[in-house]
């Protein structure tokens, strides 16, 4: 009893979700106060993420949008905070009437499809600043910056520069509106 009983309070201290200005968040690491955005709970329109939360007598930075967290129909755009570090797979899919997304600088790594099934994206863009990736001449997509490949790209891009070097498995996955693109090499 005693062994189950330490095993109800473990699981409770390791799931800490909670909502706060209609998003969803999950606390990632209590000691060092940061959360994901898990989910998008009653939001719609325009949704700027806050760059920390409070929650049960704590601040918490958001670091992380977990996957599938903005998978809902009627978001238009979506800020992101500066000291967003992480994207995680599927974070936006199927966002159907999602217009723009600007990545944060801060942001180090972006996981495949984040934006999959989201045709209406019209701007896809990436903060001058941000060490791991850039969407240079105004190509409407995301591209890793060491590699000069595009890890993530928007049914908008008509023109690939002669930078880019690779397209990502996943760069262009689901996405309805993609008529062409143009390759100058």
């Amino acid at each position: 009893m005693f062994v189950l009983a330490a095993l109800l309070v473990a699981m409770k201290i390791s799931a800490q979700d909670f909502e706060y200005g209609g998003l969803k968040y999950s606390v990632i690491d209590a000691t060092e106060k940061t959360v994901a955005v898990v989910g998008v709970g009653d939001a719609f329109g325009d949704v700027t993420i806050p760059g920390s939360v409070s929650y049960d007598g704590n601040d918490y930075s958001v670091t992380k949008i977990g996957k599938q967290a903005f998978s809902k129909d009627g978001l238009n755009s979506i800020i992101l905070p500066e000291g967003l570090l992480e994207i995680e797979e599927s974070a936006f899919s199927s966002c159907w009437g999602l217009q723009s997304l600007t990545i944060p600088a801060s942001v180090n790594k972006i996981a495949p499809r984040i934006i999959e099934g989201c045709s209406d994206l019209k701007s896809l863009s990436v903060a001058t600043g941000n060490k791991n990736y850039d969407s240079r001449d105004g190509i409407n997509a995301i591209v890793e910056t060491s590699s000069n490949k595009i890890v993530v790209g928007t049914g908008a891009v008509t023109t690939i520069p002669s930078s880019i070097l690779g397209i990502g498995e996943y760069a262009f996955y689901n996405l309805s509106n993609l008529i062409y693109s143009f390759l100058p090499r």
